[in-house]
């Protein structure tokens, strides 16, 4: 079991990733309330700024799960592999 950790781990990053360009993509169309939602209206009304702003955000977000998350847990739950 310990041996498909790294799988699963890699399989979460990428499905982690898909769900949330999916969640985005939705709310971008369907007009939820969210940042898609947020980044549709900001097109609409030319706002350059704040397009950028929530990308910015969104890329922000990516970053604090990889290495907020991600990273430490695949430390710890892979000391058991060697490298290399």
């Amino acid at each position: 079991l310990p041996a498909v950790v790294p799988y699963f781990l890699a399989g979460a990053r990428i499905t982690l990733g898909v769900a949330w360009q999916i969640t985005l993509f939705a709310e971008y169309l369907m007009g939820a309330e969210g940042i898609g939602f947020q980044v549709s209206s900001a097109i609409k009304l030319l706002d350059t700024k704040a397009v950028f702003m929530w990308g910015l955000s969104v890329v922000a977000m990516t970053l604090v799960l990889e290495y907020g998350a991600f990273r430490p847990a695949e430390r710890r739950l892979t000391r058991h592999v060697k490298k290399g």
